[in-house]
């Protein structure tokens, strides 16, 4: 899996410890076995104004029952938690689908709770979008419960 990230202005943010802070340009590698909850280099996070890509065309197929990367999300100085933006761009038409975001307060996959409506539609461009207010967990990640056309796709979470 070949998480990356950009981020806004970074210097009135504060982070999780143990978060690795993703800078322009760099990106962090994990195996894709892992779902994001092994990652070699520690954990992804974003604050407020961050983005980070949680599912590559590198990783493959979106296939039903996929579990993205995992990402911590944190509070950005004064600027509390609260919004959170998916969006899922397909490499083709994928047919039937359910995208759900989950959120969790702990970094334990079992924990892990529908946040929202599940994504049942794309656009014209094959892309998937959606906006979710009042976010007060520490964990996001995309489950694919539902995808019945074999295509690759980037996902990103948007703070």
């Amino acid at each position: 899996m070949q998480p990356s990230a950009t981020h806004g202005d970074a210097a009135s943010k504060t982070f999780t410890p143990g978060c690795r802070r993703p800078s322009p340009g760099n990106s962090a590698s994990a195996s894709r076995a892992s779902a994001g909850f092994a990652t070699t280099r520690g954990r992804l996070c974003i604050a407020p104004g961050d983005q980070a890509q949680v599912w590559t065309s590198a990783d493959g197929n979106l296939t039903s029952g996929t579990k993205t990367q995992r990402i911590a999300i944190t509070a950005g100085g004064p600027i509390a938690r609260g919004r959170l933006s998916l969006r899922v761009s397909f490499s083709g038409a994928p047919g039937v689908i359910s995208l759900q975001l989950q959120t969790s307060d702990t970094d334990v996959d079992t924990d892990f709770a529908n946040e929202g409506a599940a994504i049942a539609a794309v656009n014209a461009s094959n892309v998937a979008r959606a906006e979710y207010a009042n976010v007060s967990a520490k964990f996001a990640r995309l489950l694919a419960t539902t995808v019945t056309n074999a295509v690759t796709a980037t996902v990103e979470l948007a703070a």
